[in-house]
């Protein structure tokens, strides 16, 4: 609720609450509102940043197995402790609502 208060030449303060209203996707297409100008913008550099840093690491992971002469059951132990890793980060930090098509909602919904 919006709340609006008056001052009536000092002599006593009169507070007006004003109910929210929720307009609908057709009430803003009619009057000239673009729904999408309403939302924040988004940034996709954390993204290109991220998925440079997964492929650093995937290589990185290569090199790694080549030097050291890792055996197939050490690359796929480390492998599951990265991806472990990376989904609690994920999780934690709430991320998992910008990766596209996982099925997840983390923000809030509002209604």
């Amino acid at each position: 609720m919006l709340i609006f208060e008056v001052d009536l030449s000092n002599e006593r303060a009169i507070t007006v609450q004003v109910p929210q209203r929720l307009y609908s996707l057709d009430e803003l297409k009619l009057n000239g509102i673009e729904a999408t100008s309403l939302l924040s913008p988004v940034d996709t550099t954390l993204g290109s940043i991220e998925r440079n840093l997964q492929i650093a690491a995937i290589l990185g992971g290569v090199a790694a197995w080549n030097a050291f002469g890792l055996s197939p059951q050490q690359v796929l132990y480390t492998s599951l402790g990265m991806l472990f890793l990376w989904t609690l980060d994920l999780v934690s930090y709430s991320s998992l609502s910008n990766v596209p098509n996982c099925g997840f909602y983390l923000g809030s919904y509002s209604s």
